[in-house]
Protein backbone atom coordinates (compact mmCIF):
# COMPACT_ATOMS: atom_id res chain seq x y z
CA UNK A 1 0.00 0.00 0.00
CA UNK A 2 2.87 2.39 0.84
CA UNK A 3 6.43 2.26 -0.44
CA UNK A 4 8.78 1.89 2.54
CA UNK A 5 5.78 1.42 4.86
CA UNK A 6 7.70 1.71 8.12
CA UNK A 7 10.68 -0.31 6.83
CA UNK A 8 13.06 2.59 6.15
CA UNK A 9 12.85 3.96 9.69
CA UNK A 10 13.40 0.54 11.25
CA UNK A 11 16.34 -0.26 8.95
CA UNK A 12 17.93 3.15 9.55
CA UNK A 13 17.75 2.60 13.31
CA UNK A 14 19.08 -0.94 13.03
CA UNK A 15 22.03 -0.03 10.78
CA UNK A 16 22.91 3.53 11.82
CA UNK A 17 21.32 3.80 15.27
CA UNK A 18 20.12 7.14 16.64
CA UNK A 19 20.86 9.75 19.28
CA UNK A 20 18.75 10.20 22.40
CA UNK A 21 16.08 12.84 21.90
CA UNK A 22 13.09 14.31 23.64
CA UNK A 23 12.37 14.26 27.34
CA UNK A 24 9.90 12.96 29.89
CA UNK A 25 7.79 9.90 29.28
CA UNK A 26 8.36 7.34 26.49
CA UNK A 27 7.61 8.48 22.94
CA UNK A 28 3.96 8.71 21.93
CA UNK A 29 3.94 8.30 18.13
CA UNK A 30 0.55 9.95 17.82
CA UNK A 31 1.67 13.23 19.38
CA UNK A 32 5.43 13.03 18.71
CA UNK A 33 6.12 13.96 22.33
CA UNK A 34 8.28 11.90 24.63
CA UNK A 35 11.74 10.44 25.05
CA UNK A 36 13.74 8.05 22.89
CA UNK A 37 16.94 6.61 24.35
CA UNK A 38 20.13 6.44 22.28
CA UNK A 39 20.72 3.23 20.35
CA UNK A 40 23.87 2.01 18.63
CA UNK A 41 23.33 0.56 15.19
CA UNK A 42 25.04 -2.41 13.56
CA UNK A 43 27.64 -0.06 12.04
CA UNK A 44 28.34 1.98 15.19
CA UNK A 45 31.99 0.89 15.16
CA UNK A 46 32.51 2.04 11.57
CA UNK A 47 30.83 5.37 12.31
CA UNK A 48 32.92 5.83 15.48
CA UNK A 49 36.07 5.33 13.38
CA UNK A 50 34.94 8.09 11.01
CA UNK A 51 33.92 5.86 8.11
CA UNK A 52 30.96 6.81 5.93
CA UNK A 53 28.05 4.39 5.93
CA UNK A 54 25.42 4.68 3.23
CA UNK A 55 22.17 2.79 3.71
CA UNK A 56 20.69 2.08 0.28
CA UNK A 57 17.25 0.55 0.81
CA UNK A 58 15.04 -0.82 -1.94
CA UNK A 59 11.63 -2.46 -1.91
CA UNK A 60 10.43 -5.50 -3.83
CA UNK A 61 8.30 -3.11 -5.89
CA UNK A 62 11.47 -1.53 -7.28
CA UNK A 63 11.08 1.58 -5.10
CA UNK A 64 14.33 3.12 -3.88
CA UNK A 65 15.09 5.19 -0.79
CA UNK A 66 15.96 8.89 -1.19
CA UNK A 67 19.65 8.20 -0.35
CA UNK A 68 19.96 5.85 -3.34
CA UNK A 69 18.26 8.37 -5.63
CA UNK A 70 20.63 11.12 -4.43
CA UNK A 71 23.63 8.84 -4.95
CA UNK A 72 22.58 8.10 -8.53
CA UNK A 73 22.05 11.82 -9.17
CA UNK A 74 25.52 12.61 -7.78
CA UNK A 75 27.09 9.91 -9.96
CA UNK A 76 25.17 11.27 -12.94
CA UNK A 77 26.68 14.72 -12.33
CA UNK A 78 30.15 13.18 -11.95
CA UNK A 79 30.08 11.40 -15.32
CA UNK A 80 29.22 14.70 -17.02
CA UNK A 81 32.37 16.40 -15.72
CA UNK A 82 35.20 17.09 -18.18
CA UNK A 83 37.56 14.12 -18.32
CA UNK A 84 35.07 11.69 -16.79
CA UNK A 85 34.62 8.34 -18.49
CA UNK A 86 31.17 6.74 -18.52
CA UNK A 87 31.56 3.14 -19.69
CA UNK A 88 27.85 2.35 -19.40
CA UNK A 89 26.47 0.44 -22.37
CA UNK A 90 23.19 2.17 -23.18
CA UNK A 91 20.43 0.56 -25.23
CA UNK A 92 20.12 1.28 -28.93
CA UNK A 93 16.32 1.27 -29.32
CA UNK A 94 14.39 4.53 -29.49
CA UNK A 95 12.83 3.79 -26.09
CA UNK A 96 16.21 3.28 -24.37
CA UNK A 97 17.52 5.92 -22.00
CA UNK A 98 20.79 7.48 -23.04
CA UNK A 99 21.38 9.45 -19.86
CA UNK A 100 23.13 7.98 -16.80
CA UNK A 101 20.46 8.65 -14.16
CA UNK A 102 17.31 7.28 -15.86
CA UNK A 103 19.23 4.36 -17.35
CA UNK A 104 20.62 3.19 -14.01
CA UNK A 105 17.42 3.98 -12.11
CA UNK A 106 15.44 1.79 -14.50
CA UNK A 107 18.11 -0.94 -14.53
CA UNK A 108 18.28 -1.20 -10.74
CA UNK A 109 14.50 -1.09 -10.34
CA UNK A 110 14.07 -3.72 -13.04
CA UNK A 111 16.70 -5.98 -11.45
CA UNK A 112 14.92 -5.77 -8.08
CA UNK A 113 11.53 -6.69 -9.54
CA UNK A 114 13.08 -9.45 -11.66
CA UNK A 115 14.87 -10.98 -8.65
CA UNK A 116 11.66 -10.95 -6.62
CA UNK A 117 9.70 -12.56 -9.46
CA UNK A 118 12.44 -15.16 -9.89
CA UNK A 119 12.30 -15.98 -6.16
CA UNK A 120 8.52 -16.41 -6.30
CA UNK A 121 8.78 -18.58 -9.41
CA UNK A 122 11.41 -20.82 -7.82
CA UNK A 123 9.31 -21.21 -4.67
CA UNK A 124 6.25 -22.06 -6.78
CA UNK A 125 8.25 -24.74 -8.63
CA UNK A 126 9.47 -26.13 -5.30
CA UNK A 127 5.93 -26.29 -3.90
CA UNK A 128 4.69 -27.90 -7.14
CA UNK A 129 7.39 -30.57 -6.86
CA UNK A 130 6.49 -31.27 -3.24
CA UNK A 131 2.79 -31.60 -4.13
CA UNK A 132 3.41 -33.95 -7.05
CA UNK A 133 5.74 -36.19 -5.05
CA UNK A 134 3.47 -36.24 -2.00
CA UNK A 135 6.14 -34.69 0.21
CA UNK A 136 3.92 -31.79 1.22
Amino acid sequence: MFAFGNTLEALTTRVLGHEARGSGSPLDRHTGAGFISAKDGDYADALAKGHHVHLLVTESTGAMCPALIHLLLALSRCVKLPGACDTTVYGTSRASHRDFFPHHLAAISSAIVFADANTLSAEAAHLNYKLTTGAA
